[in-house]
């Protein structure tokens, strides 16, 4: 099994946190943001295409991509301790430095607030609003990777082996028990909570009560996963460059190949899947029977990914400091499998 956790070095986190702190001071006072909230001004212009790729700069790290119900697209950059704003001209709002410690999934509620799952030094969420301003910041479990949110406004993280459901106030409702180092997670139309371990090449199903529904096997350290229309399970399994699909039951449909690495996945409005491969710096388009429509370059290490209202593709390239905008691309819209809060 690929070594795809990260382990923490106190030395070398000293030296981030110095640099970070250097880095800050040395900015001009117009430029920083404070803790709480604001935004750095940029001068990131659109790229001016209507069909094409356009690439616009976020940060170091950038590893978790979300769009909200205004265009605008918010990057969690895991190596720089921020969240980045972008409007749907690729050029910078704000860029937050509210959040600590990782910052690994971002997710948006149905009131536009952005919620920030930090992993490996603070393991808590972070909640903005629209602005960019702290709302709160929530304990969580160990580890925090993927956050996904429920019609109800419920917030389920993935930490630990298990998954922590909290309430849109920030207040833990459970903690429920799943595979190994589980990472990502999605929401089906009944509520169901659908996670995929990477640590023990399963997808566990829970029902919104946390209850396990079911485990059903996958491919090699499965790693994201999304849900399409018709209600069955697409799973990018980041050891096997496959991407298996499976039924509301968890009944296997198929396994297809991909780039390497997939580590990102979103499904369009027409029921193409979409996945970004980090180690072969590319997306792969698989229509809805799991067949390669086609396959796209974009920045280096690409991990995280989702679709805008404009059928824009969104990559965040996590070892080019930028994102990657495949325009007009998609088939419309990313689908989100309930009329509720989106979800990475």
């Amino acid at each position: 099994m690929k070594n795809i956790s990260k382990h923490f070095n106190p030395f070398g986190f000293s030296l981030l946190l110095l640099s970070m702190f250097l880095f800050a001071g040395a900015l001009p006072v117009s430029a920083r943001t404070h803790s709480g909230g604001g935004s750095s001004p940029s001068s990131s212009p659109s790229c001016g295409k209507t069909v094409g790729t356009c690439t616009y700069t976020a940060g170091r790290g950038p590893n978790a991509i979300a769009v909200d119900s205004s265009g605008n697209v918010w990057v969690a950059n895991a190596n720089s301790n921020n969240v980045t704003e972008l409007n749907s001209s690729g050029k910078t709002v704000g860029r937050y430095y509210a959040v600590w410690g990782n910052p690994e999934g971002i997710a948006i509620d149905s009131s536009g607030n952005v919620w920030v799952a930090n992993s490996y030094v603070s393991d808590n969420v972070t909640e903005l609003n629209s602005s960019g301003k702290t709302v709160g910041t929530y304990a969580v479990g160990g580890d925090l990777t993927g956050i996904a949110i429920d019609s109800s406004g419920n917030i389920w993280v993935t930490n630990s082996d298990s998954v922590t459901e909290l309430n849109s106030s920030g207040k833990t409702v459970g903690t429920y028990a799943v595979g190994g180092f589980p990472i990502g997670i999605a929401i089906d139309s009944s509520g169901n909570i659908w996670v995929a371990n990477a640590g023990s090449t399963t997808v566990t199903e829970l029902n919104s009560s946390g209850k396990t529904v079911g485990t059903y096997a996958v491919g090699t350290e499965p790693y994201a996963i999304a849900i399409d229309s018709s209600g069955n399970i697409w799973v990018a399994n980041f050891g096997s460059a496959t991407v298996t699909e499976l039924t509301s039951s968890g009944k296997t449909v198929g396994t297809y190949e991909v780039g390497g690495d997939p580590r990102g996945i979103a499904i369009d409005s027409s029921g193409n899947v979409w996945v970004a491969n980090e180690a072969s710096n590319n997306v792969t388009e698989l229509d809805s029977s799991g067949k390669t429509v086609g396959t796209y370059a974009v920045g280096g290490f690409p991990v995280g990914i989702a679709i805008d209202s404009s059928g824009n593709v969104w990559v965040a390239n996590s070892g080019s400091r930028n994102v990657t905008e495949l325009i007009k691309a998609a088939k419309g819209p990313q689908y989100f499998p309930y009329s509720g809060p989106r979800w990475p």
